[in-house]
């Protein structure tokens, strides 16, 4: 498979987005423990490994322009509306809205866009409060982590 125009400039710029969420993930230290910045920096982390190895991969192949550009364009739009921007929304978010309504508003929004077939629209909502009590249990409860509050609320 060659190697479209925009495929070696796109793995840079994932490279360098998922380092920066890795940054900004590694800035929400809250607690002694493990922090509630564990697991965005998890989440940072593959992202950086994905991005990396994705890069090593288009940076092997030949060199030439066999796809077209509405092809790439569709792409590079599907990772920015279905990944990055959420994940950028979610870091953005968490220190204002909290752990617990910035979870639920990613996750519903990602279980929606990332959906291959139609459902009711209530469902990604059903799922999204279930993911986001199962993360609040495992991490707030089970490993102790301070998650971040509302800086809204006080």
């Amino acid at each position: 498979m060659a190697t479209s125009v925009l495929d070696r400039p796109v793995a840079v710029v994932l490279t360098a987005a998922g380092l920066v969420y890795f940054w900004l993930a590694s800035r929400l230290l809250v607690s002694d423990g493990p922090g509630s910045a564990l697991f965005p920096m998890a989440v940072g982390a593959v992202w950086v490994g994905g991005a990396i190895r994705y890069l090593i991969g288009v940076w092997r192949r030949p060199a030439g322009d066999r796809r077209a550009w509405a092809e790439v364009g569709r792409e590079v739009r599907q990772v920015t509306v279905y990944l990055l921007l959420p994940l950028a929304c979610y870091l953005a978010l968490l220190p204002w809205l909290g752990y617990p309504a910035a979870t639920f508003g990613c996750a519903a929004w990602m279980i929606r866009t990332l959906s291959e077939r139609p459902q009711h629209p209530l469902v990604p909502l059903a799922q999204g409060a279930l993911v986001t009590g199962v993360l609040y249990l495992l991490f707030g409860g089970l490993l102790g982590v301070a998650l971040p509050r509302a800086a809204l609320t006080g």
